[in-house]
């Protein structure tokens, strides 16, 4: 089965996407500097010609990114004082109560899911533009005439 060029540069800008979003969580401020020089050089190479894999790109970044994040966030609070990231309390689990300590993260987290919420609806829209743009010039081209 022979995949059209179209589909699989979306594939492909999809899969960027999610690895360019782990690359983001995962390496911290290295990881957004490379996502961010990745994700201008294919809005360079795409904006005209691939407004598609542009928007499928940007949505997979933004929701890898606010899917990693969030699920750290569900069920943790924020850390007190000066820890700077993610840290468990002391003590561990306790393997008689099965109690184990709280897991909290760093304010900064809250303003990285807002950035990839913001890419992620960035990624929406413009899929939706090339969508509605599409379907606008699909109806403005005349019907065939047909020879006789």
């Amino acid at each position: 089965m022979r995949v059209p060029g179209g589909a699989m540069t979306v594939v492909v800008a999809a899969l960027l996407g999610v690895v360019a979003g782990f690359v983001a969580v995962g390496l911290a401020p290295v990881g957004w500097i490379l996502a961010a020089l990745l994700s201008a050089l294919l809005t360079v190479a795409w904006v005209r010609r691939r407004l598609l894999s542009l928007g499928t790109y940007f949505a997979f970044l933004g929701a890898a990114g606010f899917a990693l994040l969030m699920a750290n966030v569900t069920g943790s609070q924020l850390c007190s004082g000066d820890t700077g990231g993610s840290v468990q309390g002391s003590g561990g689990c306790d393997p008689n109560s099965q109690v184990c300590a709280s897991i909290c993260y760093a304010p900064s987290t809250t303003t990285a899911i807002v950035i990839f919420a913001a890419i992620l609806i960035l990624g929406l829209a413009l899929l939706l533009y090339r969508t509605v743009r599409s379907r606008q010039v699909t109806r403005k081209q005349p019907p065939a005439a047909s020879g006789s």
